[in-house]
């Protein structure tokens, strides 16, 4: 579609007329258009949001009492904290 109306390159698109756009761009590529022209459409957020939860899970294929498999996880809360230790510190 683009190319057939003349449009090679995202400055071609930067400088399309305003009515040919309306009428044949989604709503995504008028963002883009309007993007191009530096009118911000979509909020830019610098460093991504703190997690506010954590969850790891350990568990047994099926259930057990056998004491040498419960010993088997005794290094499990290590593992477990492994993901809080490797968080960057809230600035």
């Amino acid at each position: 579609m683009l190319e057939r109306n003349g449009i090679k390159t995202a400055l071609d698109l930067r400088d399309a007329n305003n009515e040919w756009n309306r009428q044949r761009m989604t709503v995504v590529g008028a963002r883009i258009v309007q993007e191009l022209r530096g009118v911000q459409c979509i909020p830019f957020i610098q460093t991504p949001k703190v997690k506010q939860q954590l969850c790891v899970s350990r568990s047994f294929g099926a259930a057990t009492d056998d004491l040498q498999d419960l010993r088997q996880i005794q290094g499990c809360p290590a593992i477990c904290c492994q993901p809080l230790t490797n968080r960057r510190p809230e600035e």
